[in-house]
């Protein structure tokens, strides 16, 4: 047997480096993919809105209520004054309810909405959404449990 073919027969039965580098190279690009294709296969877009979204939303803002020292409504937006004296605020921008904080910067809350409207008295605040032809509305009693310290005896 001559060198050459004592060499083949040496490395016939295994992998070479090169190939297992390219097979996991194979195998890593699949894996990073698979994400990408489940979320364009079943992706939300364009969906209607369902209720447990709206109950979601009206169960957070909610809970900033629950905390406000004062209520306030200006030009269709909702401010809530806060106890540390952040000032934060929910409004229809688009077809979008966006909460900002003290003016600054944005965070969507709910999307593919028509409308967004909220009324206050001294002591609730009703919320109304409506999105794809159906209205949401959610009241919250104004606890204001921060309110006693701010006044003076």
């Amino acid at each position: 047997m001559d060198e050459q073919s004592q060499f083949v027969a040496k490395h016939e039965g295994g992998y070479t480096l090169l190939e297992m580098i390219i097979s996991l190279t194979i195998f890593l690009t699949l894996a990073a993919l698979t994400p990408l294709m489940f979320s364009a296969i079943f992706s939300t877009s364009g969906r209607p809105l369902n209720h447990q979204e709206i109950s979601l939303f009206f169960e957070q803002a909610d809970k900033e209520l629950q905390g406000t020292i004062s209520v306030e409504k200006r030009w269709d937006r909702l401010y809530l004054m806060q106890p540390d004296g952040k000032e934060i605020s929910y409004e229809k921008y688009g077809d979008r309810i966006v909460r900002k904080v003290n003016g600054a910067g944005f965070e969507v809350i709910l999307q593919d909405i028509q409308r967004f409207r909220a009324e206050h008295d001294q002591y609730s605040v009703e919320l109304i959404v409506q999105a794809h032809e159906r209205s949401f509305t959610h009241k919250a009693i104004l606890i204001q449990p921060y309110l006693n310290q701010w006044r003076t005896p």
